[in-house]
């Protein structure tokens, strides 16, 4: 374990949301995240909302060479199959993961199924409207990025 925290920038375990800087900076070792068999894979719902937020800054990241990374796609993923397929918002990160890998018939079907949720509930309708607008942009084969 103490190997792997020596390899991450001492700046990420101050904040989660200096996490977003970390990942700007060019020294970053992207190669070897995108290539390492992180303990990540495994689906634990103790990680999933790490996931799913990291998911989100990489899949939404101004560099395309990091939205468009297997890995985004993968995260994304297990943190929906750690217990969260009813949850919107991380069916969103999926469909957003999705849509920068231009797989947007997925990205379409997930934002879908989140929508459903959502209007099943009754709660959310500033998500709701979100993912309306994102839903528009998956059907005409475009990603989300963020304003």
């Amino acid at each position: 374990c103490s190997q792997r925290i020596r390899r991450v920038p001492p700046d990420i375990s101050v904040k989660p949301w200096r996490i977003s800087m970390t990942i700007s900076q060019p020294d970053w070792p992207w190669p070897a995240f995108s290539q390492s068999k992180a303990s990540w894979r495994k689906p634990n719902p103790n990680h999933a909302l790490a996931l799913n937020n990291l998911a989100w800054i990489l899949a939404t990241h101004r560099d395309k060479n990091l939205r468009v990374q297997p890995r985004v796609v993968e995260m994304a993923e297990h943190a929906v199959m750690s217990g969260n397929e009813a949850q919107p918002s991380y069916l969103d990160t999926l469909a957003v993961a999705y849509a920068a890998a231009a797989r947007f018939d997925k990205a379409a079907k997930t934002t879908e199924k989140a929508l459903a949720i959502l209007r099943e509930s009754d709660s959310d309708h500033d998500l709701e409207a979100k993912l309306a607008k994102r839903l528009l942009l998956f059907q005409n084969r475009r990603v989300f990025e963020p304003e």
